[in-house]
């Protein structure tokens, strides 16, 4: 699994509602949607990717810990125009045999 696989898979894992997550819990998440344990280096590396390209921001806390970046915006923008309704997509595949 290269290094975009994870980033895809650290978008998963996030929040659908744009709330931050720790990122110690984001790692853990990460690892297990990835079978597999991933290094805080490879975290780093993955976090600080899609930080550069605009997914995510940076929230608060202890160890740090992001969240979506589209939410984030949307959250804000909703603050100022408390009288609409948002509702978000969620679209799933599932691969039936025939």
């Amino acid at each position: 699994m290269n290094s975009n696989d994870l980033g895809d898979l650290l978008l998963e894992v996030l929040p659908p509602d744009g709330s931050t997550i720790g990122n110690l819990s984001a790692r853990e998440a990460l690892s297990r949607a990835a079978e597999r344990q991933i290094s805080e280096e490879e975290y780093e590396e993955v976090k600080d990717k899609a930080l550069t390209l605009g997914l995510l921001v940076k929230g608060r806390g202890r160890g740090g810990s992001i969240a979506l970046e589209d939410d984030l915006r949307i959250k804000r923008a909703l603050k100022v125009a408390p009288n609409i309704e948002f509702y978000r997509y969620e679209v799933k595949f599932d691969l039936i045999k025939s």
